[in-house]
């Protein structure tokens, strides 16, 4: 059955409400089969039984390979009983990669490896697309995620465990398969430690409408920026616009104007400027001159990217050209 959420205006309390059914699907004893999504709150999330999700690639398959797949069933039920204790989760990881190892040496068919290559990865789309645009994996029930977990347990979740993931072609979508590239990491149940992973289409064609799924999706679980919003715009800062600044400062007879002009593609909230732009006048004072930024932010969300101009090293100095 499927779980689902609707409202008008997405809320702190609707946020929370839409963790909670994604955290619900750690309770459940079936895979997660798809997610869909609406900027309006709309949150669903589809499961489908074990013997369904491999239906279709076991057809004419061994009774080895049936014993395989039985035992890795019965080590992923005990795991996710468990409340995913990582005690339990070294059967599961074996199982796993046994079973892969088996398809790989075995030659037992495309369908097959691709449904275990997509194991534990579900399609996210948006409630209006009748078709794939982006990529989830829960971190606590991944085989390949978890093998970090097992050699370094402390370890706070990091999407560097599991850069790439691949979700199976479809027969009536075969553009929505394929391979799908770590973007961003959301928490979403402290229960379990829980976080979920976004993965946009690694094919460029189809990458804008993935962003704009994934938009949608981040912005109806919670409001919290990007973590790493800090350290991206301090490398940005240190290793590419200051430098560029101070050379340009450097170049004899240069004529300088009123303001330093930013374009920023796919700003989003506009945070990651802004702390660009702190960085630089704490870090680069001398080669900015004392002159003004002067932002041009080009996105598809329609959050207003202002309110983070009015800190107080930012209040003088930018100004928003343009949202589009």
């Amino acid at each position: 059955m499927a779980q689902f959420a609707l409202t008008d205006d997405v809320s702190t309390l609707r946020q929370t409400a839409n963790r909670s059914l994604l955290a619900d699907a750690l309770q459940d004893g079936r895979l997660v089969q798809e997610v869909v999504v609406d900027p309006s709150g709309y949150f669903k999330v589809e499961h489908v039984e074990w013997g369904k999700y491999w239906s279709n690639s076991l057809v004419g398959m061994s009774d080895q390979v049936w014993s395989d797949l039985n035992s890795l069933r019965t080590v992923w039920q005990a795991y996710c009983d468990s409340g995913y204790d990582l005690a339990l989760a070294s059967p599961y990881c074996y199982r796993y990669f046994e079973l892969l190892r088996l398809a790989l040496v075995g030659n037992l068919g495309r369908s097959f490896l691709e449904a275990l290559a997509g194991f534990e990865v579900f399609p996210i789309r948006r409630f209006y697309s009748s078709g794939v645009e982006a990529a989830g994996v829960i971190t606590v029930r991944h085989p390949a995620y978890l093998l970090a977990k097992l050699r370094k347990p402390a370890a706070p979740d990091d999407p560097k465990y599991l850069p790439m993931v691949y979700l199976p072609l479809t027969g009536s979508a075969p553009a929505s398969g394929g391979l799908y590239y770590h973007y961003r990491q959301l928490k979403f149940d402290s229960r379990h430690n829980a976080s979920v992973l976004v993965y946009p289409a690694a094919e460029l064609g189809r990458r804008l409408d993935s962003f704009g799924c994934i938009d949608v999706f981040s912005s109806i679980l919670r409001s919290k920026p990007d973590p790493r919003g800090r350290q991206r715009a301090a490398a940005i800062a240190d290793c590419a616009v200051g430098p560029f600044l101070k050379r340009r400062g450097a170049t004899a007879g240069k004529v300088w104007g009123d303001e330093i002009s930013i374009a920023d593609l796919g700003g989003g909230t506009g945070i990651l400027l802004s702390h660009l732009c702190k960085r630089l006048l704490t870090r680069f004072p001398d080669a900015l001159g004392g002159r003004a930024f002067a932002w041009s932010i080009i996105d598809l969300s329609t959050r207003d990217p202002a309110r983070h101009t009015t800190g107080q090293l930012l209040r003088w100095g930018c100004k928003i050209l343009s949202v589009n």
